[in-house]
């Protein structure tokens, strides 16, 4: 009898783990839809799913060259955020927000491109938010090379509160150099050069950070289904043919 048992239970924990796995919920690309070729234009809604970007602390958004990381072969564009805060002034107050559900998803993780240039805040911060209210500072980043993009992750399936929400929000936000080592200056710290910010005058260029690939990928959450069915009925028959062979 405890033989047929434990197989219904390993069948019942295959067919629960074969029905988990992550999709991508949300995601923004920033390419132009239609497609045009043109990386100096593109659009701040969602490619994939639903869901709203916020600009934060008086920030502007325009468009450039994406990441790699986009599979588009020829129109990859990527958001570029410009007119942060000026030196010393607004920690942890400019940046974007995302805000999305994860009603029907459980483990939620939060994953984006960016590139910071040599004029902007090399430090940076990611927030959560379970009520769309309060955050709370999940982790600090470090860009140390201004020529490429960096891939960061924000993993909330630890988080309670975070599955089946419909109120979850995320945020970007440049941070000082103290705030996010815990030492160093109390002022924004760049990766080669001096901060700058303000317009986004060409021929004095400021600091600015290019976003790509925003994405919140989850697990759905199991469903009865006609192979979870299956499954225990073949448990039960296995339950059945193993108690009567012990008999």
């Amino acid at each position: 009898m405890r033989l047929a048992v434990s197989a219904a239970a390993v069948l019942v924990a295959v067919l629960i783990a074969a029905s988990a796995h992550a999709v991508v919920v949300h995601q923004w690309n920033f390419n132009s839809v239609p497609p045009n070729g043109n990386t100096s234009n593109g659009t701040t809604s969602p490619n994939i799913g639903t869901g709203t970007l916020s600009l934060l602390g008086g920030l502007n958004l325009n468009y450039d060259v994406g990441s790699s990381s986009d599979p588009a072969p020829t129109d990859n564009s990527a958001a570029r955020l410009w007119a942060f805060p000026a030196q010393g002034a607004g920690d942890m107050s400019a940046g974007v927000q995302f805000s999305v559900s994860t009603v029907g998803y459980l483990d939620p993780i939060f994953t984006f491109s960016l590139q910071q240039n040599d004029r902007s805040s090399r430090y940076g911060a990611i927030q959560y938010s379970l009520d769309g209210a309060n955050f709370v500072t999940l982790s600090f980043f470090n860009d140390t090379n201004s020529a490429s993009f960096d891939s960061y992750t924000a993993n909330l399936s630890s988080i309670p509160g975070a599955d089946n929400n419909a109120n979850l929000k995320f945020r970007i936000l440049s941070a000082y150099e103290l705030t996010a080592k815990g030492s160093g200056a109390s002022s924004y710290a760049t990766i080669n050069g001096n901060y700058s910010s303000g317009n986004n005058n060409v021929n004095q260029p400021n600091g600015t950070w290019r976003l790509d690939m925003v994405t919140l990928s989850a697990t759905a959450v199991p469903e009865a289904s006609a192979a979870w069915f299956c499954g225990l009925g073949l448990a039960v028959a296995g339950l059945v043919c193993g108690w009567k062979r012990l008999r």
